[in-house]
């Protein structure tokens, strides 16, 4: 061995030698170059072991969050009772009001959309109300026009009464103008018919 280290051919001797009785006594040796193993200095990093339990630190972080709690709360409540204070001497009497205005504005904002939504359903029926009367008296003015041309087309032709006869001329005008619809009356009217003349006998 030189300086540390095994010459080769002692290796080879070593290796190679059959007397051996077991396999692990033929290794090669090795040489440590390092100092410290890789596990040894994590080890050194860590930090020191507690001495107390899981269990133990749950309890106290639990108990160190219900002090935190508890002085949050008093601090609340001493919040409070100065804003009580305040109020009671009258120094937030201004801030009160100015809540107060706000909330009847609000309250009339929604009053006045209500009734803002009550005249606009209130004009859309009436104006569908409207739009349905024009409807019918459309409808209403469409059927007299059927009517009268229906009745036009089954009406007869009329008599005109004869010539010389203003009297006749007259009922038959007015007849017309009242729209009957038959007009065989006026061949039996003994106005509407002209008489012969009866001839006189000569004296």
């Amino acid at each position: 061995m030189v300086n540390g280290y095994v010459e080769s051919s002692l290796l080879w001797n070593i290796v190679a030698d059959p007397t051996l009785k077991f396999s692990y006594g033929r290794l090669l040796p090795y040489h440590v170059f390092a100092e410290y193993e890789e596990d040894e200095i994590y080890a050194e990093d860590q930090p020191p072991v507690k001495d107390t339990s899981s269990v133990q630190e749950w309890d106290d972080d639990r108990k160190a969050e219900a002090i935190r709690m508890a002085e949050e709360f008093e601090k609340q409540v001493v919040t409070f009772n100065v804003a009580v204070r305040k109020s009671a001497a009258g120094a937030a009497r201004a801030e009160e009001r100015l809540m107060v205005e706000n909330l009847l504005l609000a309250d009339e904002q929604r009053q006045s959309e209500h009734v803002r939504a009550l005249v606009r359903q209130q004009q859309l029926v009436a104006l569908q109300k409207q739009q349905q009367q024009q409807m019918m008296a459309e409808q209403r003015q469409q059927q007299h026009q059927m009517m009268a041309a229906l009745q036009q087309r089954q009406q007869p032709a009329t008599i005109m009464p004869a010539q010389g006869n203003p009297g006749a001329t007259d009922l038959f005008l007015d007849a017309y103008a009242a729209g009957e619809q038959s007009a065989y009356s006026w061949m039996t009217a003994p106005h509407a018919v002209p008489q012969p003349r009866q001839q006189q006998p000569d004296a």
